[in-house]
């Protein structure tokens, strides 16, 4: 999701529509949390524990620990075509869906033996 800014009003819709769109069962999805406010606030808490969702923090200051999902975001300012600013939000999110599209099937990554995600 692309936003403005992090909340909770956007994140519990995200969580809650991946799980229906995923099919994911109660207590089959580990989620990595950083430690924003819409991930240590009580609606999106409440929310997990009701889908059955593990919630896992990482450790403060240590933005290395999740490496699968920080390095498309680590990844992400370093490409050529990323531009200094978006023109609009939606210039924003196409950009978004073109970069991970091409990151998960097309990207080699050295963790998976110089192999593709998808």
């Amino acid at each position: 999701m692309a936003a403005v800014r992090e909340s909770s009003r956007l994140a519990h819709p995200l969580i809650e529509q991946t799980c229906e769109r995923q099919g994911i069962q109660k207590r089959q999805w580990t989620i990595h949390a950083v430690r924003g406010p819409s991930m240590i606030s009580q609606p999106v808490a409440l929310l997990l524990s009701d889908l059955g969702v593990t919630k896992t923090h990482g450790r403060p200051h240590v933005s290395h620990d999740n490496p699968y999902s920080e390095s498309p975001l680590q990844t992400l300012p370093y490409r050529l075509q990323f531009p200094e600013r978006f023109g609009s939000m939606q210039d924003a999110r196409s950009f978004l869906v073109h970069f991970f599209h091409g990151y998960h099937t097309m990207h080699p990554h050295s963790g998976l033996g110089w192999m593709t995600p998808l």
